[in-house]
């Protein structure tokens, strides 16, 4: 309920202070010719009247034209058949307007020539034999609806005050008029920058019939003019006005309407964020998708713009949400708004529909591109029409017509030879996505890719190395797989890519990178296997080709590779594209580069360990079969020592167990006998090391100078942080033997003995602390 109350409250204040403000501006273009509609007047919708179709005669067409003013279904339809029949040489035209301004019962149509008129002078056309609408605007006056009035005495500026001053002041002063029409005439005399309307309206303030009177007084305030106390004073201001000049006059006029019209736009920016930030909590407020969407709906078709832009906004987050998917009738109400009056509105539904290219929007866009007058949405228009067009070609349920694709490319066309380079770039970009999919003729093929070789060529000597790296970019798309243009575009865009390979920007040269690649990634790699690319001062083309090298490189890439290691930003992509080559190189490749990683004298920069485990482990592959043994033993020695080195003592263990299991004679095994124990005790298997003790006292009783003894003794001596030593001896205690090991016994009972004196010496400490606490 409060959100229906201050809305409705806002519109009403949006609609009359838009009015002001749109009176104020008008009336702050002082000295510029008096306004008219000439042929070429923009129009605002791609679906208004066009009485330029070349399938009806003149009278036929007039007919259509007054039906859609008269009875026309929209606001929007009703105005530009009002701005065609302005413009027409046709004098029934003209009689059509003046009638329609007559017509009582027919508001919508008065309105709509008003407006007409309104437009025509903001757009400083010319409207032949004006003087035409003198007498049927001032006929409007006698309206009781409020806006015709108003909207009369805003198209009553296309006259100069000479012209229309003396039949608004017979009005005003007539008392035998009706009142409501004498205070709408005093509207129009409001609006007149002149100093003798201002004159009029101050002498008005002593008539007899009060309303007038106060509807003067309030007018003065407005223009910010001195009422007076009396009669007497109200001519003293009238001389001082007359003794300041014309000139003078307007200065000081302009000066005080353009300060009405900052405190306005403050007081109406404060509504537009009061309106929509109530509007924005009820919106929050609902949870179900199937009502949100319905809100949506009703907002986007208001009519006010600013709500209409709200709505925009929201449905632009909802895209970016969790669900994406809009409620399926917003899509109709969405893509029709690309015709909406307001500029701000359309380019906002442009900019959205760009980014919505599965809507079947490509026919309505063209429309409007056809007929948008503002640059910005024409270029958002043609984006969207980029993406429509080039998603309907595609796997889309959505297709167009061939002839829409076409007309989409001349439009392209016109956009990519454009001077300006924003036009040029997004011309560009539409055409890659135009030529992409099948259907072209291999003559309207070449005929495109032709315009953007001349427009490369053209911008080649240019300073902006932007465009030439779009232009480029797109070019390289065209070669990339998937294109139906691939053959034609590499053949032709090779020989640029190349070329392109020297430019100075770094953009440039990342493009052409691309472009070599999308054509034949092995002769591009064999080109650009060169210190002047692999160390290009551009990060991103040095990254472009390290990537190349991962999926297409060879042995020859590796030590170029190599040499990347450990700088900041390649490290990484360098090691990954050399495990690719690795995991695709011989045994051979692999032993020869263990030694480089591996050697204590190697100048290899790999000091990351879990690079190492990582290379050693693909070579742990390659090293099985026949005629490998000792490159596998090697392999393996080498990741047991790296696991030990890091900590990881179960993965060291696990080596260091095939090791020994593989072992060909006693002396290797003894070996790797203690390394084996102490992974087992670090790597907290308690138990497998008991069973290796086991297995080698069922051998021999331990002597001193037993390999088994000093990995156990060092454990025990200093365990681990964390470790329970006291669980590895109660393991190695209870190892069962078959034969008698009193040596053995021995050891036990000594590391028994040492750990009962260790716990014994930390109970004192333990005393102490807690005493302490």
């Amino acid at each position: 309920m409060v959100v229906k109350l201050i809305g409705s409250s806002f519109l009403k204040v949006i609609r009359m202070s838009t009015k002001r403000l749109y009176l104020i501006i008008l009336m702050l273009v002082i000295g510029c010719q008096q306004a008219g509609i000439g042929t070429n007047t923009p129009a605002f919708g791609a679906n208004a009247t066009n009485e330029a179709r070349t399938e009806a005669k003149p009278d036929e067409q007039l007919e259509i034209n007054k039906n859609a003013l008269l009875e026309g279904p929209s606001e929007q339809i009703r105005i530009k058949a009002a701005t065609v029949m302005l413009g027409s040489e046709n004098p029934l035209a003209r009689a059509v307007l003046l009638d329609a301004l007559k017509q009582t019962k027919n508001s919508a149509a008065r309105m709509a020539v008003c407006k007409a008129l309104i437009q025509a002078r903001a757009s400083n056309g010319e409207i032949k034999n004006k003087e035409d609408f003198i007498q049927p605007l001032l006929g409007v006056f006698a309206t009781e609806i409020a806006e015709e009035a108003q909207l009369a005495a805003e198209a009553t500026l296309i006259f100069k005050y000479e012209k229309i001053g003396e039949s608004l002041e017979d009005i005003t002063t007539d008392a035998s008029k009706p009142v409501k029409t004498r205070l709408n005439a005093i509207q129009a005399l409001k609006r007149q920058p002149d100093m003798e309307a201002t004159i009029r309206l101050i002498r008005l303030v002593d008539d007899p019939e009060k309303q007038v009177a106060a509807e003067a007084e309030e007018a003065l305030h407005f223009l910010g003019i001195p009422v007076g106390e009396n009669y007497w004073t109200r001519e003293q201001n009238i001389i001082e006005l007359r003794s300041k000049g014309k000139d003078e006059f307007l200065r000081d006029w302009l000066i005080h309407q353009e300060a009405l019209l900052r405190e306005m736009r403050t007081k109406l920016n404060s509504w537009q964020k009061r309106y929509l930030t109530e509007l924005g909590k009820r919106y929050d407020g609902i949870s179900d998708d199937t009502v949100r969407g319905k809100f949506l709906a009703e907002h986007l078709g208001n009519s006010e713009a600013i709500t209409k832009l709200w709505a925009l906004e929201k449905v632009s987050q909802w895209r970016k949400g969790t669900n994406p998917k809009l409620p399926p009738e917003l899509e109709p109400i969405l893509v029709n708004l690309i015709s909406d009056p307001d500029r701000d509105v359309r380019l906002k539904t442009a900019t959205l529909l760009s980014l919505m290219v599965h809507l079947n929007s490509a026919q309505q866009l063209l429309a409007q591109l056809e007929v948008e007058p503002d640059e910005q949405v024409k270029v958002e228009l043609l984006d969207a029409l980029g993406g429509a067009c080039s998603n309907a070609l595609k796997t889309s349920p959505v297709t167009i017509s061939p002839e829409i694709r076409k007309q989409a490319l001349e439009w392209a066309a016109k956009y990519l030879s454009d001077e300006d380079a924003g036009k040029a770039r997004k011309g560009t970009e539409v055409m890659r996505k135009l030529l992409e999919p099948e259907g072209l003729k291999p003559e309207e093929l070449d005929v495109y890719l032709a315009l953007l070789v001349k427009r490369y060529n053209q911008q080649e000597k240019k300073p902006d190395g932007a465009l030439r790296g779009e232009l480029l970019s797109a070019m390289a798309g065209l070669c990339a797989q998937g294109s139906a243009g691939k053959a034609k575009a590499a053949t032709l865009f090779g020989p640029l890519f190349i070329e392109a390979l020297r430019d100075e920007t770094a953009f440039v040269r990342e493009t052409a990178v691309d472009g070599l690649i999308y054509i034949d990634k092995a002769s591009a790699l064999k080109r650009l296997r060169k210190d002047i690319f692999i160390n290009d001062p551009s990060e991103i083309l040095r990254k472009k080709l390290i990537e190349l090298a991962g999926s297409d490189g060879g042995k020859e890439d590796l030590t170029w590779l190599a040499e990347k290691i450990g700088s900041n930003s390649e490290s990484g992509p360098a090691w990954q594209a050399m495990l690719k080559i690795f995991n695709g190189s011989d045994s051979g490749i692999l032993n020869e580069w263990m030694d480089k990683f591996t050697s204590q004298n190697s100048k290899s920069k790999l000091s990351d360990e879990q690079q190492k485990i990582a290379f050693l482990k693909i070579a742990e592959v390659k090293a099985t079969g026949e005629n490998k043994t000792n490159m596998l033993k090697s392999v393996r020695e080498k990741l047991a020592e790296l696991y030990k080195r890091i900590g990881q003592f179960e993965r060291a263990a696990e080596y260091l167990d095939r090791l020994y299991k593989a072992a060909r004679t006693a002396k290797e095994r003894e070996a790797i006998l203690p390394n084996l124990l102490d992974a087992y005790l670090k790597g907290s298997k308690a138990e497998r090391a008991a069973e290796l003790v086991r297995k080698c006292l069922e051998k021999e009783d331990l002597g001193p100078d037993s390999a088994v003894l000093d990995p156990i003794n060092n454990y025990l001596s200093k365990p681990p942080t964390g470790a329970d030593p006291n669980a590895v001896l109660k393991a190695l205690s209870g190892v069962k033997l078959s034969v008698s090991r009193p040596k053995w016994q021995e050891w036990l009972k000594n590391w028994t003995d040492r750990l009962g004196k260790s716990k014994g010496a930390e109970k004192p400490k333990e005393a102490a602390k807690a005493k302490e606490k």
